[in-house]
């Protein structure tokens, strides 16, 4: 089982510089932990939090760290893919061969509009770009003419260092969606909004992926945090989680879910999280491979506003306790 912590967008109670040298802090202690990968969401014109874009923070925490795999979202409907082949296979350089490359769709009307993207066209443009970065990163010339996208005699310098190249791990949520992440990249990105129920019909959809490292887990990213009983987790975290999903009911994130009504948190829905103690977050992590075959679970614990006294003092107990626990069970 590997671990992974995903970190997020943060407040505005401390200015951009403060808060980007908390998820640097945040980072190097989920690396101490023993975390296998840190992992960055990706969105645009976010208002009323600090979004730190991660083509531009992973190559800092890469200076910043040593060993741990550096992922990240990127709305690749809104990019070239020889752009952000470029840009990503220089970060995998920067980093020594520790980066993961997660493209999503995206869903914010406000994205697409203020990029004048059409959004009916987002996985479409999905689908070439993922097609042309995989050649860009494998091949020494790529001629590739889609709908959206097109390049002739194409050659990127440098290339990736990992071989055969980054992983790739593509987000979605809808029932279709999740096939052609699957199908088109080395693993489908498990969203954490979705009940387990509906996770579970969906991994039937699909079939394990394969591959040697980072490109042979079946990953998945859950609300998670730890304190030493289940009801000081639920008060530290509980109250950051029920806003943030707020933000996203308001965004529109409903409409691009298999099940809209899971961002309800009145429903009763909380299973699917991994937040307790120590020994609660370590079965419901072990049910999770035994029940979906899951062997990468991505921990959100970083949600806006989250006290980081609690929140480091969550990453110290995953790796004391839940991360050598649940690795001697498994």
């Amino acid at each position: 089982m590997k671990f992974g912590y995903f970190y997020s967008s943060r407040s505005k109670e401390s200015s951009p510089s403060e808060n980007y040298q908390k998820i640097v802090s945040q980072v190097n202690a989920a690396e101490t932990a023993g975390f296998d990968l840190a992992w960055a969401g990706h969105h645009y014109l976010v208002p009323d939090r600090h979004m730190f874009q991660p083509t531009v923070s992973i190559p800092r925490l890469a200076a910043e760290t040593e060993s741990i795999h550096l992922g990240m979202n990127i709305l690749l409907p809104l990019h070239h893919p020889v752009a952000i082949a470029e840009q990503f296979a220089t970060m995998d350089v920067l980093s020594g061969g520790r980066t993961i490359l997660g493209p999503i769709t995206g869903y914010r009307d406000k994205e697409f509009e203020s990029f004048g993207v059409p959004k009916h066209e987002r996985a479409r443009r999905l689908t070439e770009g993922v097609k042309i970065i995989k050649k860009l990163w494998t091949e020494e010339s790529v001629t590739y003419d889609g709908q959206h996208f097109s390049v002739t005699d194409a050659t990127i310098s440098p290339q990736p260092i990992q071989h055969p190249r980054p992983p790739i791990w593509i987000g979605a949520n809808k029932d279709k969606a999740v096939k052609r992440a699957a199908a088109l990249g080395d693993a489908w990105l498990v969203n954490p909004h979705e009940t387990n129920d509906t996770i579970s019909r969906q991994l039937d959809l699909i079939n394990q992926p394969t591959g040697e490292g980072f490109h042979g887990v079946q990953p998945i990213v859950r609300d998670a945090f730890v304190a030493e009983t289940d009801e000081e987790a639920f008060d530290a975290f509980g109250p950051y989680l029920e806003e943030f999903y707020d933000w996203y009911d308001d965004v529109g994130q409903g409409e691009a879910m298999e099940t809209p009504e899971a961002l309800d948190l009145k429903r009763d829905v909380w299973d699917r999280f991994l937040i307790g103690s120590p020994q609660t977050v370590i079965e419901k992590i072990v049910h999770l491979h035994e029940a979906y075959d899951i062997d990468c679970v991505i921990l959100f614990m970083d949600r806006p506003g989250i006290v980081q006294d609690d929140l480091h003092n969550s990453i110290e107990l995953v790796g004391e306790e839940v991360i050598p626990a649940v690795r001697n069970r498994l």
